[in-house]
């Protein structure tokens, strides 16, 4: 039977990157010190966009009717100086919007600066854009980044003491607590995300491959199934090819897409290297022709195991290198594509 809350009970469903997953993090703080007040479901998943986010809805891991914090800010701004556009970025944020007002999901756009962006006391050209968009929609920024801005100065602090690194704010009892207290103040306050005609008559779909070996992933993150590159994968395909959801590695390497049987581009699938599991991790390949967002298709979409010499497209949060001999360690795969139709 399904709990039944109270009038002050809520489930959050919390969609952002490693600063939501921090080991005694603002929320696992949330987890252990406000049972009583809210139930979390956490769907981060780090070095990720909104694309994620979008995952999550469209593979019903959050129902309709739901209060979901949005934490990816931080992570766009980041491919967003590693050279991903602002437009689609924003474009993937406003897709999100749509969903959610599509589907009744209250929203919270919880905003965090980067280190770099705190010193220099503002945050930059992709906020800009994305602040422009929340108020489109009806949404006000829960802007922490001001607030530690506000909190240094009070105390008189350089405000690097308030972060473990360049994208990471501090564990420290007092930041955290800030950030809990944030969010728990917006949480009634929270809107649904107005309606908005930009994508009147269309839709998104998380399309599954139709042939190859399927195995099952599990991280601490994810889980699901995906299909590694030991053959072509065919996934039928029609409407606008926005970006695929994989499984990238340290002893994989790349992929070639093809389009209608045409070749379009080879993308890297390895991940930074590390000497720590986890060795594979979820990510997303963002795809884009003659700049524009987006690669139209009729019929299909193939993904086969990239084996030029030459060196593929390394997006944001990927790397390339020799392969690593990890003969215990699964390889990279395929998810699913994310189509607009």
């Amino acid at each position: 039977m399904e709990k039944q809350w109270g009038c002050c009970m809520q489930r959050i469903f919390v969609i952002g990157g490693s600063n939501s997953l921090m080991k005694n993090g603002w929320v696992s703080k949330l987890k252990t010190d406000f049972s009583d007040r809210v139930e979390i479901v956490n769907l981060s998943i780090g070095a990720a966009t909104s694309l994620m986010a979008i995952y999550r809805i469209l593979s019903g891991q959050i129902p309709d009717g739901s209060t979901v914090v949005w934490e990816y800010a931080i992570n766009e701004s980041n491919h967003f100086k590693n050279g991903q556009s602002v437009s689609s970025l924003l474009y993937g944020v406003d897709w999100l919007l749509t969903l959610c007002a599509r589907r009744s999901i209250r929203f919270i756009p919880l905003i965090f600066w980067t280190r770099e962006q705190a010193a220099k006391g503002e945050p930059g050209a992709y906020y800009g854009g994305l602040f422009s968009l929340l108020s489109s929609r009806g949404l006000a920024p829960v802007d922490f980044g001001e607030i530690a801005q506000r909190m240094a100065q009070s105390r008189g602090v350089d405000i690097y003491d308030l972060y473990s690194d360049g994208l990471h704010y501090s564990v420290s009892e007092e930041i955290i607590d800030s950030i809990c207290t944030l969010v728990l103040k917006n949480i009634a306050a929270s809107n649904v995300p107005d309606a908005s005609q930009n994508f009147d008559g269309r839709d998104l779909r998380v399309v599954f491959p139709e042939s190859g070996r399927v195995e099952a992933f599990k991280s601490g993150v994810f889980a699901g199934d995906y299909c590694p590159f030991h053959d072509e994968i065919i996934i039928p395909a029609k409407g606008m090819l926005l970006a695929a959801y994989v499984v990238a590695s340290q002893n994989g390497g790349g992929i070639t897409l093809k389009v209608d049987g045409n070749t379009k581009k080879a993308y890297s699938l390895m991940t930074p290297r590390r000497e720590k599991p986890p060795f594979r991790l979820v990510k997303h390949l963002v795809f884009e022709l003659d700049g524009d967002f987006g690669i139209p298709v009729e019929s299909t979409v193939s993904v086969s195991r990239f084996r030029n010499s030459e060196r593929p497209i390394v997006q944001n949060t990927f790397d390339w290198y020799p392969a690593k001999d990890m003969p215990k360690e699964k390889d990279d795969g395929f998810i699913a594509a994310l189509l607009e139709v």
